[in-house]
């Protein structure tokens, strides 16, 4: 897949990819965690190729970001930030988040709402308890942190919401493992601190 590496040097060829809806679609359905989505027999490192070409579409192009929100690209790739995930894709998934969420409310709002910030905070707590600390838990924290990051950036609800997770996940009550939870969490805490939030933004 050529077309890594070109995207991620030539705008026009982002530009190209956009309005070709055609190979976001690919692109997509190549990343899908179920066989229902994705082709059959995708190979691994096939997933892996459409993963940076995300990336790299999402790079610096606020226009990307629009067309891979609206053609699914958030909760498929949530989806895939999850234990029955490699951690090499989970790791993929979150930084094409990051480009996603960078400097763009919109989609922050759209992956908080869809529960990435809950997965990446408990991805995150999984890295940083692997021991040793081996450098690609590191290397896979860092990217966690950047995503984080710039869902946080200029919101005070995914701000709030970061440190609630974080808080859960030190003392144990959000785990990577015990995904099936995450959605309950994500349900009392976004109600919770939305609330908080909004006296906050009435008195500011």
């Amino acid at each position: 897949m050529a077309f890594t590496a070109l995207a991620s040097a030539d705008r026009t060829a982002q530009d190209l990819a956009r309005q070709l809806p055609a190979i976001f679609r690919r692109l997509l359905r190549l990343c899908a965690p179920s066989a229902t989505t994705a082709p059959a027999h995708t190979p691994p490192e096939q997933r892996l190729l459409a993963l940076h070409a995300l990336v790299a579409l999402a790079a610096r192009n606020p226009a990307n970001r629009d067309g891979l929100r609206e053609a699914g690209a958030l909760p498929l790739l949530i989806g895939l930030i999850h234990p029955d995930a490699p951690s090499d894709v989970a790791t993929l998934a979150a930084h094409a988040l990051t480009h996603l969420a960078a400097r763009h409310p919109a989609n922050q709002e759209a992956i908080a709402f869809e529960g990435g910030i809950v997965a990446l905070v408990a991805f995150g707590a999984r890295m940083a308890r692997q021991q040793p600390r081996a450098e690609q838990a590191e290397e896979r924290s860092s990217v966690v942190e950047r995503a984080l990051y710039e869902l946080s950036l200029d919101s005070l609800h995914n701000n709030a919401l970061v440190l609630a997770a974080r808080r859960a996940a030190a003392s144990g009550e959000l785990a990577f493992d015990r995904p099936h939870e995450w959605h309950r969490f994500q349900t009392v805490s976004a109600t919770h601190y939305g609330e908080h939030t909004t006296q906050l933004e009435h008195h500011t």
